[in-house]
């Protein structure tokens, strides 16, 4: 069986954006699988689509997905949700490292927001790729961005 939700509870500010769905209840007992496309939380011009994202009845969730369409109006997969939030903060970490020398690590992730799994995902991107370096002193860390980068 398939059925389709024509909207959704704007207002909702629930932690589960599935008890946004108009009739929630009912419509969640009545299916194994849930999917939503919303709009991308904090969307910027250079991130496509929607995000899609399922509720299971049984078993894990999907990982959740950008939607977006194609020149030709087709929706296609653009990748994983989580992909292009931990490029969005790669970028904020290049930005805010290019307008000082060095920044103290907690100083970093508080310019920084977010959520930290995605922030740490992110941060260690770019050490592992020498992009930004890591300056230990003491039980403080400070990252700058590698030497060629600032030229």
């Amino acid at each position: 069986t398939f059925a389709l939700s024509h909207h959704a509870n704007k207002s909702s500010n629930s932690d589960d954006p599935f008890t946004g769905i108009l009739g929630s209840t009912a419509i969640l007992g009545g299916v194994d699988t849930a999917l939503m496309l919303n709009p991308r939380q904090g969307n910027e011009s250079s991130v496509p689509g929607r995000e899609l994202i399922s509720s299971q009845r049984e078993g894990l969730n999907l990982e959740p997905i950008i939607i977006d369409l194609d020149e030709d109006g087709i929706p296609m997969n653009r990748g994983r949700s989580e992909d292009f939030a931990v490029e969005s903060v790669k970028q904020k970490i290049i930005s805010s490292l290019v307008d000082s020398d060095e920044i103290q690590a907690g100083k970093l992730q508080d310019e920084i927001g977010g959520n930290k799994q995605i922030y740490q995902k992110g941060l260690r991107a770019l050490l592992d790729s020498g992009e930004v370096t890591a300056r230990p002193d003491g039980k403080k860390r400070f990252y700058s961005l590698k030497e060629v980068m600032t030229r």
